[in-house]
């Protein structure tokens, strides 16, 4: 048998998923920070946050909701391998709502464990992700932990505090079987989060110290991930003015108010997500399609699909529900306001809404407002795009007071028909006209490529090579910043050899100052690609239009050929173990 000659190139390694890392190896990484809120015992409910790093300077960190009175930890989240700006943005944002202290470790794994024991013993089990993943967050509880005498129930005995009309019917039931009658105590608070006895004085308490919805967050659906410092778009734009602060003020009350009215009267259960119609700013002749969220009760808002690739995009996601990924997603532009858990926003957005006077309490009420440009993390609104979005919340509210006395007003022959709200200004005043939009059955997007001849010339001469490469673009799911820019996505243009399974070509992109901008680049490094392995591969499997579109005219040339195929199984597996988490 010959000996096998050694394979040069670069393997992939297969990494383990975020969960079995933590439940493998979490432990082994050094503690970083321990937080707690400060008002813990006074309150009966610790936020206790236990942080990890790892030896790149990342952080892996849990969140356990500590009910000291008689559930035990009611829910935990968990962040993998995450950057550690992120990290400490995250605890500023919280504590400007609840206030952390730095806690020594050994407090915080005796009130966890000596709460899920008090617990347990009433029968209440903790959240499922505890028991799955973000118990191995914290060290193993033996006795190289020491003991710490801390008081659970009150007076010894279970207490439940519960909000009026929320008389926690299920917990009370369970403790009339467990703890026996009178053996428990139950106390209300009104909606302000106040108590309806004098256990505590009224002043004692904020309202945010109990505020439910905080255990519905979800880390990974987190908007809160960047420094509100972060340098905007608008202040790289040359001989902009400075946009006025007091119109700006104007138009987040005006949005708020808009948010508040589409709220109170739940259009969404009856204007329906496919009941589009259009819009065309009045300032940058832009044409919106706007779309109502919550039908289905899963996730409530307004969004507004800008012009014909935003409503393609929306078609897309359609054809591909439920199937759709993040890639799919934040390709599209948008602009979304939307209502979601109180968790999901951020300080800066709670500031204001707070500075603003409104008020919104609830599970899914909280505005949220976000810009989506393509191949950027949702971020803040822009000027033109706060007043955009202000006409198009007026018009679905008109919308949906004449949709609700004529079903069919939005309904067309024609799917790629659409009733178009044109403004006029007349008279000093904005007057809204219906009119009548076709939207294209397919869009060609203009990308200028620059292709350099003198390499085409060299790749014609290289000799021709039996490989086969798979070659796809990836967005990395893990967003960065920079000085310069919003928050985006990093993109990987990869090449995999089908015969090795190694990799042969992996150039990172960045969608800016457009995602457009980083396509146009795609062709030159198709062209490195091949001069730096110094052969021509005999084939190019590509599964996107975009990257067929892009290369097969410069394939041709080179004399490669390039198919269009529906899998590319090398790096479907390689991106699924790749990207499924980011190990640095």
């Amino acid at each position: 048998m010959s000996k096998k000659k050694k394979k040069s190139g670069k393997v992939i390694q297969m990494p383990l998923s975020p969960e079995n890392y933590i439940r493998k190896r979490a432990r082994k990484l050094p503690l970083h920070e321990c937080l707690i809120n400060e008002i813990w015992q006074e309150s009966g409910m610790a936020t206790i946050i236990i942080s990890r790093l790892h030896t790149n300077g990342y952080i892996t960190y849990g969140i356990y909701l500590v009910d000291l009175f008689c559930l035990g930890v009611k829910d935990t989240v968990y962040q993998f391998n995450i950057p550690g700006f992120e990290f400490d943005q995250y605890v500023k944002e919280f504590s400007d709502n609840e206030k952390l202290i730095s806690c020594d470790y050994v407090l915080a794994h005796n009130i966890i464990y000596g709460s899920l024991e008090f617990a347990d013993g009433f029968g209440f089990k903790p959240h499922k992700d505890f028991t799955n993943v973000s118990k191995y967050i914290l060290e193993e509880d033996n006795e190289n932990v020491e003991l710490m005498d801390i008081e659970f129930g009150k007076s010894g005995k279970p207490l439940v505090v519960a909000e009026i009309g929320n008389d926690q019917v299920k917990v009370i039931s369970q403790l009339e079987k467990t703890a026996g009658p009178g053996n428990y105590d139950v106390i209300y608070i009104d909606e302000n989060g106040f108590y309806e006895d004098d256990l505590y004085e009224e002043g004692d308490l904020d309202e945010e110290d109990f505020d439910e919805d905080f255990v519905d967050m979800e880390l990974g659906k987190q908007l809160n991930l960047f420094e509100d410092e972060v340098v905007n778009n608008d202040d790289l734009k040359d001989n902009e003015p400075e946009y006025p602060k007091e119109l700006e003020v104007e138009e987040w009350r005006k949005l708020f108010s808009l948010m508040e009215e589409i709220y109170h009267n739940k259009i969404w259960t009856w204007m329906l997500e496919y009941h589009i119609f259009a819009i065309r700013d009045i300032d940058t002749d832009t044409t919106g399609f706007v779309s109502v969220m919550g039908e289905m009760k899963e996730h409530t808002g307004i969004t507004v699909y800008i012009g014909n690739e935003g409503i393609h995009g929306f078609w897309k996601l359609q054809d591909l529900s439920p199937e759709f990924s993040l890639e799919d997603f934040i390709e599209i532009p948008q602009i979304q306001a939307s209502f979601e858990e109180r968790a999901m926003l951020t300080g800066k957005d709670l500031k204001r809404i707070k500075d603003l006077g409104f008020k919104f309490r609830g599970r899914g009420a909280w505005p949220l407002i976000r810009s989506l440009h393509p191949g950027h993390f949702p971020w803040y609104p822009e000027p033109w795009e706060r007043k955009f979005l202000c006409y198009a919340l007026e018009q679905t509210l008109a919308m949906a007071k004449q949709l609700k006395k004529n079903p069919d007003l939005l309904n067309f022959d024609n799917e790629n028909d659409f009733l178009l709200r044109i403004p006029e200004q007349i008279n000093g005043k904005i007057i809204w006209k219906d009119s009548m939009i076709n939207v294209p059955a397919s869009i060609h997007r203009e990308i200028s490529v620059v292709i350099d001849r003198e390499k085409m010339q060299a790749i014609s001469n290289f000799p021709a090579s039996g490989k086969v490469l798979e070659m796809d673009l990836l967005m990395i799911p893990s967003p960065v910043k920079d000085k310069e820019y919003n928050p985006y996505y990093v993109y990987a243009l990869m090449a995999l050899n089908s015969r090795t399974e190694l990799i042969e070509f992996n150039q990172t992109m960045t969608p800016v100052p457009t995602l457009l901008d980083m396509y146009a680049e795609i062709p030159l490094h198709f062209s490195d690609m091949i001069i730096n392995s110094g052969q021509r591969p005999l084939k190019v499997n590509v599964q996107t239009d975009l990257l067929y579109r892009m290369l097969k005219p410069l394939a041709d040339d080179m004399g490669i050929k390039m198919e269009m195929v529906r899998r590319l199984p090398l790096l479907e597996s390689a991106k699924k173990e790749m990207f499924g988490f980011i190990e640095r």
